[in-house]
């Protein structure tokens, strides 16, 4: 048997939106019917904070049981000058993702593991 595992983002690239995963997720899953002949699964990157929060529902909705975290923070990284991060990974201004997010995304994935060991 083989199976697929690939990561997906909010944001330019990946259906080119971004917003909740509670709205954006059932789109990629409905583009991904019918059309893999593998087993296959996603592994959900947390690029905004709500995403942080809705990590529980993802897991116990979908059975997202992987997330992806970009060890880039700020400088340049997939969206280029740091100044441009904000239109690439369509996140609101007051948001970053950098150093603190990444430790917003631990807390959050603690939490879970913690409700379910």
């Amino acid at each position: 048997m083989t199976t697929g595992l690939t990561y997906i983002r909010t944001g330019q690239y990946y259906l080119n939106r971004g917003g909740t995963y509670k709205d954006f997720f059932p789109q990629a899953l409905k583009l991904s019917e019918g059309n893999f002949y593998v087993d296959y699964g996603y592994h959900l990157a947390p690029i905004s904070s709500s995403h942080i929060d809705e990590l529980q529902f993802l897991f116990e909705e979908y059975g997202v049981p992987s997330f992806k975290i970009f060890m880039f923070y700020g400088g340049y990284g997939l969206h280029g000058m740091s100044d441009q991060q904000n239109l690439f990974l369509m996140i609101d201004k007051s948001e970053r993702y950098d150093f603190a997010h990444f430790e917003f995304i631990m807390r959050g994935l603690t939490k879970l593991r913690e409700s379910y060991p």
